[in-house]
């Protein structure tokens, strides 16, 4: 694992620390679910339509609770992000070309959520929770793909159209922080003792976003650039397994 998300990693244990540590009862877990975009980021270029294919998140759940109603919940997170835009453009390197294809920008984020959550038990197995708060994360990772055809548009061989060769291009991890309201709506189910499973819908928005990222179509420095930046408005379904501590 590299040296900035043990870095970031380490941060949230401590934070939890602090966080739970006047908790009379806790868990801990893994967590796992998809999310879905509700708002594309800010884009720029000859983009003719992008899409936000759905991502993934995963990680440690925590959580404790200072009475029978209200608790804590953190979570370390891993949450994936592909935005795919679409491109039609000219470009000049050793002649005029139209380029015709796509821009597909995969990022990876660590993110720690953490709410204030509100259960109450409705029977011995079952108890729906609602929470609020905030969570901080870091792209850890960045790599775009660019692909689809180019078309000479004047002189010897004008008009014609060939594939062109597949352009990966990956990124450092960011230090800009990612900050924004979190809010869940869920319900814990007990299997025995000590296990129960836990499924939430989470909402969350982006108040301070990681910067925009560009790619360049063609060689030249004067050629389109596309730039997008990660969306800010998402809709997770997650479920955990859980352990009672």
């Amino acid at each position: 694992m590299p040296r900035s998300i043990r870095m970031k990693y380490t941060f949230a244990l401590c934070l939890c620390a602090v966080l739970f540590g006047g908790c009379s009862s806790g868990f801990i877990g893994a967590r796992g679910g998809a999310v879905v975009t509700l708002a594309g980021g800010k884009e720029t270029g000859p983009v003719v339509n992008s899409t936000n294919r759905i991502g993934s998140v995963y990680g440690v759940t925590v959580g404790g609770r200072f009475n029978e109603k209200v608790g804590l919940q953190a979570d370390a997170t891993i949450r994936s992000s592909t935005i795919v835009q679409e491109v039609r453009t000219a470009f000049y390197q050793n002649g005029s070309y139209l380029f015709d294809g796509t821009v597909e920008t995969s990022a990876g984020i660590v993110e720690v959520p953490v709410m204030l959550i509100l259960s109450k038990p409705v029977n011995t197995n079952f108890r729906p929770l609602i929470g609020i708060g905030s969570h901080l994360g870091f792209r850890t990772s960045l790599s775009g793909t660019i692909k689809g055809t180019i078309t000479k548009i004047e002189g010897e061989g004008a008009g014609q159209t060939a594939p062109m060769s597949e352009k990966v291009v990956a990124s450092n991890p960011s230090d800009d922080p990612i900050i924004g309201v979190s809010a869940i709506v869920g319900g814990d189910y007990r299997l025995s003792e000590d296990w129960s499973v836990r499924g939430e819908l989470r909402f969350q928005h982006d108040i301070l976003n990681d910067g925009p990222t560009g790619f360049q179509i063609g060689r030249s420095s004067s050629n389109p650039v596309v730039t997008s930046e990660l969306p800010p408005t998402r809709l997770s379904v997650a479920v955990s397994l859980v352990f009672a501590l």
